[in-house]
């Protein structure tokens, strides 16, 4: 059976959302075709760029009997190609490359990891130099196990992960292949599924992929560059097309920067308890890429508003005599403190006792996801915050967010990637109007619990 080839790639989105002077052209989390969500009136004022954002590329090619070896060869010069599109260096906002081959188990020997090489010409003249080594089993569930424990263990925190498996057949163990892959997913790693030829089998692909978006079939190897071609463009975003315009009769003044213009505090307010563990995870990463965007190096500040007030955390087992009383306590359990959260965070995260600066704007980030929330009581705890000067942001979490009854003045970013939203946070924090650069706070010391 052949191969698999493993392969993060980066789907971000540098758009930003709700602002007139900018639109969000593309949801590269939803891995849909450009064609398919805008109209070609749309698209012709448009063009497709391909540049990407910092990846962890980590490549897991089989190398098994099943495949002849001119194939393998094919194989070779398509990631080659592939890997062409890509900025491939150490920088920090580069692509990162591992490899690893496999078949009769794993060939650590042909591997190179993420600090191995650091030029595009190496990581492309080891790729096309690798040994094809004629392994008399596929080890597809051990490559990605592989590739999950070991190439990715030790990865940039904002470099998200995606992986691709490159094969014409089924593995020997299918239900392994099936919990390794399903286990990758479980860390943030997004798989996709090539399949070359007719042996593999659909259950497999989807196996691997776990969503038929990510599920790809070339009828051969000599085909794989039309794959190719799919890969990119689902990897790329639509900008505007620039358009010609007179040149300027005077020197413009440097633009001036994002930190120096509207250096900012920025708290991040999300409840962990109703988001749960995946969603969670999410909005951490949301943050680390905000973090590490080079236009808020300096000039900001940030806090988070987050987790359950003290007396949630349980009660002792003398605490109550009560059922009724008791019942009431853990009625707190199921009760989404997200407008709590945002409460506590208009009276005391944007205090002067909490690091605000005078001169600084104040943002805050409300992370909602799909669990229910009391919208009334969270519109009422936004307004409270825009009364003392503080400009919100909404950030869906989950797909299919209620959002009704918000604010006037609320700025929502679109469901989409952790690294897409962050992005147009940036983008609306160094472009916002001086109207919207807020003021000092106020507000009594509440602890925000009930």
């Amino acid at each position: 059976m052949l191969a698999v080839i493993a392969l993060p790639v980066l789907l971000l989105s540098q758009m930003v959302l709700s602002n007139p002077t900018y639109r969000d052209l593309i949801d590269l989390v939803e891995l849909l075709d450009v064609e398919k969500r805008y109209s070609k009136e749309e698209l012709k004022d448009y063009i497709r760029v391909c540049n990407q954002d910092p990846i962890e590329l980590g490549l897991v090619i089989d190398s098994s009997v099943s495949i002849p070896k001119d194939d393998f060869r094919t194989g070779q010069e398509f990631l080659k190609d592939f890997l062409s599109n890509y900025t491939i260096g150490p920088g920090k906002n580069e692509v990162r490359v591992a490899a690893v081959t496999f078949g009769r188990g794993v060939y650590e020997q042909d591997s190179f990891n993420f600090s191995t090489y650091k030029t595009k010409d190496e990581v492309l003249d080891h790729v096309v130099n690798m040994k094809f080594r004629f392994g008399t089993r596929t080890d597809t569930g051990d490559a990605i196990k592989h590739m999950r424990e070991k190439q990715m263990q030790n990865t940039r925190s904002w470099a998200p992960k995606i992986v691709i498996v490159l094969t014409d057949g089924n593995s020997q163990r299918r239900s392994w292949t099936k919990q390794q892959a399903a286990e990758a997913r479980a860390e943030n790693i997004t798989i996709f599924a090539v399949g070359v030829g007719r042996s593999v089998s659909q259950t497999e692909l989807l196996n691997i992929a776990g969503d038929p978006e990510r599920v790809i079939q070339a009828n051969s190897y000599d085909d794989l560059k039309n794959v190719k071609e799919q890969l990119a463009h689902k990897t790329c975003v639509m900008k505007p097309r620039p358009t010609t315009t007179p040149m300027p009769t005077t020197t413009p003044l440097p633009q001036q920067p994002c930190k120096d213009k509207y250096p900012s505090d920025i708290n991040f307010i999300f409840s962990p308890a109703s988001l749960g563990i995946d969603s969670t995870s999410w909005v951490t990463q949301f943050i680390s890429h905000t973090l590490n965007n080079e236009e808020l190096e300096s000039g900001f500040q940030y806090g988070v508003v987050s987790g359950d007030c003290p007396d949630d955390a349980g009660f002792a087992l003398n605490a109550y005599t009560e059922t009724s009383k008791m019942r009431a306590h853990l009625n707190r359990y199921d009760r989404n403190n997200l407008p709590t959260l945002v409460s506590h965070a208009s009276t005391r995260a944007f205090t002067a006792e909490n690091g605000a600066r005078d001169q600084a704007s104040k943002i805050a980030v409300i992370f909602v996801g799909k669990a229910k929330v009391d919208n009334s009581a969270l519109s009422k705890a936004i307004a409270e915050l825009q009364s003392k000067g503080v400009t919100v942001f909404i950030s869906e979490a989950d797909p299919g967010v209620n959002l009704s009854g918000l604010p006037q003045g609320v700025r929502v970013l679109e469901y989409g990637s952790s690294m897409s939203q962050a992005s147009a946070l940036v983008t609306h924090i160094c472009h916002m109007d001086e109207d919207d650069s807020g003021s000092e706070t106020g507000g009594e010391d509440e602890d925000g619990c009930d």
